[in-house]
């Protein structure tokens, strides 16, 4: 696959440590991506010639959004770009996407860990502004209101969808309060009492290596079908 020019077009500060990254393909062409897909980034200028998966957080009908927190050499070159600046990319890649669903118009419930919000992002943009009736639950983990990504975003699609009810979990935040918010870690168990019976449900899980295979193994363990869990794990870098 050949590997494609993206100029920066736009910068937005998400939380203290994440920012989202809008880019436009040379010659204003439109990039052709599902939404849960990725891109591999290069930096030109990177000898070694090592690249990072990053995924589009923006919906299919958006510019190329990603949503980078920066915790890694990588990451923090990306934050440090400017305006007008060029990055080659390879992609779009992953199967990781709603069209691998068996039951395309099945309950749908998100499972994510601080920057693992966004290839979910970008799947429940897609799914409202085509008017897709999936009942989505969607269930985010984070250590503090300030670090939850895409908040006002999320909070105003649950407010306007009665299909997508929204759960917080926050392990280090005893003072935000909210009727969606629970103050401490999320567990199977609140999986199991807010859905009941998970046989016939879609899974999508993304976080760090341990929250994806716990939860995929507790899943698994409660009865939910190995071909309706899909997947995806972030790497530090």
């Amino acid at each position: 696959m050949e590997k494609i020019t993206l100029i920066l077009k736009e910068i937005k500060q998400e939380t203290e440590d994440v920012k989202t990254l809008v880019f436009v393909l040379e010659n204003n062409k439109k990039l052709d991506f599902k939404a849960g897909q990725y891109l591999n980034l290069f930096f030109s200028n990177d000898k070694d010639g090592h690249g990072k998966p990053y995924t589009i957080s923006s919906a299919p009908c958006d510019d190329i959004h990603i949503t980078v927190k920066n915790m890694g050499s990588f990451s923090g070159k990306l934050h440090k770009m400017k305006l007008g600046e060029k990055i080659e990319a390879v992609g779009p890649l992953g199967f990781m996407i709603l069209s691998e669903m068996e039951d395309l118009d099945g309950d749908i419930v998100f499972i994510a860990g601080g920057i693992g919000v966004t290839p979910f992002y970008s799947m429940i943009k897609d799914i409202f502004q085509n008017g897709k009736k999936n009942n989505i639950s969607f269930f985010y983990a984070n250590q503090k209101k300030e670090s939850i990504i895409f908040y006002d975003e999320l909070e105003k699609i649950n407010k306007e969808n009665n299909n997508f009810n929204f759960y917080h979990f926050l392990s280090r935040d005893k003072k935000f309060k909210a009727q969606n918010v629970k103050n401490r870690r999320l567990e199977m168990e609140d999986l199991m009492d807010t859905l009941g019976d998970v046989k016939s449900k879609i899974f999508f899980i993304c976080g760090s290596i341990k929250f994806v295979n716990d939860f995929w193994k507790d899943l698994k363990e409660n009865g939910a079908k190995e071909d309706n869990i899909f997947t995806e794990a972030f790497f530090v870098g």
